[in-house]
């Protein structure tokens, strides 16, 4: 269930969930029921001698979720709903407003028992294809076909991602028929993206979270040297984040083609402005971002080994990172034209990679940002996009 910031007061001080859940709760179903009633009923219309018209089955859990118990849960955990789930909510809520609930019948008489505990430890599923088989089980594992995980996926981290240790019990394999395989592949999320917490990512983090399309997360720790192990040397030899793998599992580097791509694909957003002039504005401002401003100050005042060998020396670049960043701001706002957001064509992609500089600047090392920039700052931090993704990097805000 939705676990949005505004919520957090009636959860916590109330210990009401302000959402039409009721008293009669909505019921959770485990995994291996539903698997359970697919399998059976594609088998049934695998064998019948002609197609079967359309049926809606519903699949009752045993006991259900009200409005109370949801609450009681998210007091634990406030404001930690990944964005991936925002988009499930969003398509099932869709769903059970177009099509409703028609109860048919119970899953024993087709999976040939009765329903499970939902939840009982059972957080993905996963599809593997092997020897003609396909085979359902709860609980991630490396290298099988993701329908769903429930939290991104670290490079270099033994185990799960969602760290159970697997599913309540196990799931024997089932015979599914072949033509049904290439609904199973249409599971797997559209996107990866991979990015590193805090890092200049966190521009290209906003633009996915902006445009509302589902991606998977996937974390590559440069703290610890992620980004030069084989599984992700594989995606990007250049060992960079941000990295994008399409849905076509083709790839994109560097931040400017990345928010070019991702704001083209997506021109209903206006993340990239239709007039040439204003294009050439938004390409010139994160340019001057990527290609000046994060390489010659930030790079020095968070890594000043690569530009001097010797320790004695690193706090005179660390002087001169911090003497570049401030110039480059200084600059930046004596040519500010526009008026809310970055450029007077509006709110575009130019705007999540100033915020990335000006999130260093005042988070993370605490400094003061000129006054149209820093109200340009506060105006980012307070987009539910930018929310979204600073909550998913485990950053403040």
């Amino acid at each position: 269930m939705q676990n949005d910031a505004h919520l957090r007061q009636p959860i916590a001080e109330q210990g009401v969930y302000p959402k039409p859940v009721g008293s009669r709760g909505v019921a959770m179903v485990d995994a291996e029921d539903i698997a359970g009633v697919v399998v059976a009923e594609l088998r049934r219309r695998d064998a019948a001698e002609e197609p079967l018209p359309r049926e809606v089955l519903e699949i009752p859990g045993p006991e259900a979720l009200t409005g109370g118990v949801i609450a009681a849960a998210w007091t634990e955990l406030p404001g930690r709903m990944p964005g991936w789930m925002t988009h499930d909510m969003r398509r099932m809520s869709g769903r059970f407003q177009e099509d409703g609930m028609t109860a048919a019948f119970r899953p024993a008489p087709l999976a040939g028992r009765g329903p499970g505990r939902g939840g009982a430890g059972c957080r993905a599923w996963v599809l593997q294809e092997r020897e003609g088989v396909v085979s359902c089980r709860a609980g991630p594992c490396a290298g099988w076909r993701r329908r769903r995980c429930s939290a991104p996926r670290a490079l270099g981290v033994a185990g799960g991602a969602c760290g159970s240790a697997g599913p309540p019990r196990p799931m024997g394999e089932v015979a599914m028929p072949r033509r049904w395989r290439g609904a199973a592949r249409e599971m797997e999320p559209d996107m990866k993206f991979y990015y590193s917490p805090g890092a200049c990512s966190l521009g290209i983090h906003v633009i996915l979270e902006e445009i509302g399309k589902p991606y998977e997360g996937v974390v590559v720790s440069l703290k610890e040297q992620a980004q030069m192990k084989p599984e992700f040397l594989a995606v990007n030899p250049k060992h960079k984040v941000p990295t994008l793998q399409r849905e076509d599992g083709s790839v994109v580097t560097e931040w400017p083609a990345i928010a070019l791509w991702l704001a083209g694909s997506n021109p209903e957003t206006a993340l990239w402005p239709a007039e040439l002039e204003a294009q050439v504005r938004v390409l010139e401002l994160v340019d001057y971002v990527c290609g000046t401003v994060h390489p010659q100050a930030f790079s020095r005042i968070f890594g000043p080994a690569r530009f001097a060998p010797s320790e004695a020396d690193h706090p005179k670049v660390l002087e001169t990172g911090k003497a570049n960043a401030e110039k480059y701001f200084a600059t930046l706002e004596k040519g500010w034209k526009g008026g809310d957001w970055a450029l007077p064509s509006g709110y575009s992609v130019a705007d999540a990679a100033l915020f990335f500089v000006e999130y260093w600047w005042v988070k993370r090392l605490g400094h003061q940002l000129p006054p149209k920039l820093a109200a340009h700052l506060e105006r980012m931090l307070a987009r539910p996009a930018v929310k979204r993704a600073l909550e998913a990097e485990g950053l403040a805000a």
